[in-house]
């Protein structure tokens, strides 16, 4: 079983990935661990979990990517989260919180991510009957169709 998360940082801040990367550099050492005792369950290897519990740093994540869209990380930080609840309560260990890792420099937090506005749509009827709409996506027609 592996414990490490494959992770998609595409479309992330500099930031944010740099939450990432603390991540990945502190769970380094204990995957290897896993890898190293050759055992095929790594909640069964008390020196990998213990590294997972206290070694594993995910802290700086939601601090560095708090601008960025919830789409992009959240879902890979929640598996981080899951993971390592699930192999420290496996070891009856507390998950060991750790201080956020300060921005290198050159990288600054960016500005709220803002989703695209939404295009206005204009609903006129037809002589039929029918709903026309003027400049609206797909979704909305649907949208529209189901109310």
């Amino acid at each position: 079983m592996s414990t490490s998360v494959s992770l998609d940082l595409t479309g992330l801040s500099a930031a944010c990935t740099f939450g990432f990367k603390v991540y990945q550099d502190s769970e380094l050492p204990c995957a290897k661990l896993v890898t190293a005792t050759a055992i095929p369950d790594a909640l069964t290897d008390t020196e990998s979990m213990k590294c997972y519990c206290t070694n594993v740093d995910a802290d700086s994540i939601p601090v560095y990517c708090q601008n960025d869209f919830g789409f992009l990380w959240e879902k890979q930080y929640s598996a981080i989260l899951v993971g390592r609840k699930v192999i420290c309560d496996a070891a009856k260990m507390e998950v060991k919180t750790h201080p956020v890792q300060p921005l290198p420099s050159g990288i600054s937090l960016p500005p709220p991510a803002t989703p695209p506005k939404p295009t206005s749509a204009v609903v006129t009827t037809t002589k039929s009957g029918g709903v026309a709409v003027a400049g609206a996506s797909v979704m909305t027609v649907i949208a529209l169709f189901l109310l």
